[in-house]
């Protein structure tokens, strides 16, 4: 009797064996079809059988992050605090695209750059990104103003990165 639970024992075995081989070859026969629309694929995804598409982590341009912007637009953040910014002198260069992310204090406001940008609302408790290019015709300093009262400034730099008085 013992010498039969053997042979019973011995054939599950096999049977084990041979569908761990089966199901082996079928995965591996799958992945085929993943690498060839890996291969045809431009948007920047990796397909793989197992884990499926992986996006492209780097910025694209005209993403919801950077607005209708260049990729290669300029950008600082700053903070309203007691009604001014943080930092408060910005610089930029003419013919530049810029991004001003700006960071609520509480209250809502209204951000203005003269000359540049007109009656932009910053939401209470939320970050707000400008964005705008740099004026061709225009160096020196511009104020920035927060609910019509001066805030900081804008410096325009001309292309070799200085202002003309």
């Amino acid at each position: 009797m013992a010498g039969m639970d053997i042979h019973v024992l011995s054939r599950r075995t096999r049977w084990l064996g041979l569908a761990l081989v089966i199901t082996v070859t079928l995965a591996s026969c799958g992945g085929d079809e993943a690498n060839e629309e890996a291969e045809g694929n431009t948007g920047g995804n990796i397909a793989s059988p197992v884990i499926g598409n992986i996006p492209d982590a780097s910025p694209q341009p005209g993403s919801v992050s950077r607005g209708n912007m260049p990729q290669d637009a300029t950008s600082e953040t700053v903070a309203i605090k007691d009604g001014k910014l943080d930092p408060d002198n910005i610089e930029s260069q003419v013919g530049q695209p810029f991004i001003l992310v700006v960071e609520g204090d509480g209250s809502p406001h209204t951000l203005e750059i003269e000359g540049i940008v007109a009656g932009e609302e910053i939401p209470a408790n939320q970050t707000k990104e400008v964005s705008f290019t740099v004026p061709q015709q225009q160096t020196g300093t511009v104020k920035i103003l927060l609910d019509g009262k001066e805030a900081g400034s804008f410096e325009i730099q001309g292309a070799s990165g200085g202002t003309n008085p």
